[in-house]
């Protein structure tokens, strides 16, 4: 058990390795049980936080009004205020209402989805640059240029979960503005608003990378403390307590030193011998097997967790009673890949006698 802190730290470079732009972006092919989770994760984030930024949109768009109230149009100002705000409210509707499956195996469609909140916001901010461009005043757009630029940041640094929604944003915004300024005689204007796009884009990319990887890291660390859920049970001061594991075709893989003692045998050949025939001892080959074993192999052949399954195994040619617990395996795409599981020696058949059965072949 002193090793599974190593190895959980050991497989956290390599979780990261598997963490790319591409993948953030849903712009890959992938699309595993673990990047499920992971998706599921950012959306959960993003609705958290996503009505803390319908209120800086609100105190931005107030605080715009009230600083072009006498040099623009009222009814402009205004239109412009009603849009942003709706748009920004219609988005955080949106993604409270989000149907609850997504918040535990979100697909690549459920994070695209919400790239079309950050794409309508950017359009519509991106209106009032436009007016003061067209005219032709831009120390009108000082302020407001000031209190849109504090909200663009502070999208890029709390929705950098949603990183395909705030790149929408931050393109759609920060790209119209500047050709609005390069456009209207401002082109040095226009050059510095695309250069701090392309900041707020980095640091929201570089944020919605750890914090992807964090969570990869999470899920790695939840996996082992499975394992070592199964190692805290409460067993007997008697009681011998170990791990075993079996592939999909219920074969030991990784046969540890605590396994090879509870069945004297040597790890090396336990290695790749079927579970089940391990179990059965002599047995295996007269076909009678104990109703405990049979139920196992149900278990087994569910592919669910299961605990305290009690059975009675032969070693060296003693019939003892074994308790095994275990839990399903899943590869990266999410395909069944065996169990991991725990055991302790209960008692032996002295203390609890077994009656056999036939069972034509069904276990092999």
């Amino acid at each position: 058990m002193s090793l599974l802190p190593n190895e959980t730290l050991a497989c956290v470079p390599q979780e990261a390795e598997r963490v790319t732009l591409k993948a953030l972006l849903t712009f890959s092919a992938t699309d595993s049980h673990e990047w499920g989770l992971i998706r599921a994760r950012q959306l959960l984030a993003g609705r958290h936080r996503i009505w803390l930024m319908l209120g800086a949109a609100v105190l931005t768009v107030t605080l715009c009004g009230a600083l072009l109230y006498h040099s623009m149009p009222l009814w402009e100002i205004l239109l412009w205020m009603v849009m942003t705000v709706a748009t920004a409210a219609a988005g955080a509707v949106r993604m409270a209402l989000t149907p609850p499956r997504a918040f535990s195996h979100a697909s690549r469609t459920d994070i695209r989805q919400t790239a079309w909140n950050g794409l309508a916001l950017g359009l519509v901010l991106s209106v009032l640059p436009i007016l003061l461009c067209m005219q032709g005043k831009p120390i009108r757009a000082l302020g407001p240029g000031i209190a849109l630029m504090l909200f663009s940041t502070a999208t890029a640094f709390f929705m950098a979960p949603l990183a395909l929604a705030t790149t929408a944003f931050l393109l759609a915004f920060g790209l119209v503005t500047a050709s609005c300024l390069v456009l209207t005689g401002a082109p040095v204007a226009g050059v510095a608003t695309l250069i701090f796009t392309i900041l707020l884009l980095t640091i929201c990319m570089s944020r919605a990378k750890a914090l992807a990887i964090i969570e990869t890291a999470g899920l790695a660390l939840d996996e082992r403390d499975e394992t070592v859920s199964l190692l805290l049970r409460e067993f007997e001061a008697t009681g011998a307590h170990w791990l075993w594991e079996i592939d999909g075709g219920r074969r030991i893989v990784r046969a540890n030193r605590q396994l090879a003692v509870a069945c004297e045998q040597d790890a090396a050949l336990l290695e790749g011998m079927p579970f089940l025939q391990v179990l059965a001892g002599p047995t295996w080959d007269t076909g009678h097997f104990a109703p405990g074993l049979r139920t196992l192999a149900k278990k087994l052949k569910a592919r669910k967790s299961f605990s305290a399954v009690r059975l009675p195994v032969w070693i060296a040619g003693e019939e003892r009673w074994w308790e095994v617990s275990a839990s399903p395996r899943f590869d990266n795409r999410g395909t069944f890949c065996g169990f991991r599981g725990s055991g302790r020696t209960s008692r032996t058949s002295a203390h609890r006698p077994t009656r056999s059965i036939a069972w034509p072949g069904t276990m092999r």
